[in-house]
């Protein structure tokens, strides 16, 4: 449980630090258009939690029918593997997704402050 939750770890600040690195441009702008460091963390976080959110309710069902269809496919006349997902093993991975999430922001919230918007704007790409 704890690679898993390290992986998911790794895996949510990977995909916000390259979203953040991608649009350092954008962020830049906000910062020069005169938004405060709380509304630009606000903006990109509230961008992540419903990623996050949209992440888990398309996953849950389709890793409940991966299971059931590895299963299927690895089924051997004298060894059969029921595929069995009690209701709060579905809460767990939820709450601990989305509380994964939270500290992956609290990661980013500082690459988010240290953006210069004179640099960032200046730099050719």
């Amino acid at each position: 449980m704890l690679l898993a939750g390290s992986l998911a770890l790794v895996v949510l600040f990977t995909l916000a630090h390259t979203n953040v690195s991608e649009r350092m441009r954008e962020m830049a702008t906000l910062k020069v258009l005169g938004f405060y460091d709380n509304e630009v963390h606000h903006y990109v976080n509230r961008e992540m939690m419903t990623l996050t959110v949209m992440g888990v309710i398309i996953g849950l069902p389709l890793g409940r029918w991966v299971a059931g269809l590895l299963t299927g496919v690895l089924n051997m006349p004298g060894l059969y593997f029921e595929v069995h997902i009690a209701w709060w093993s579905y809460v767990i991975t939820v709450v601990a997704t989305l509380a994964f999430a939270l500290l992956v922001q609290l990661f980013v919230n500082p690459v988010l402050d240290r953006i210069d918007p004179v640099g960032s704007l200046k730099a050719v790409e």
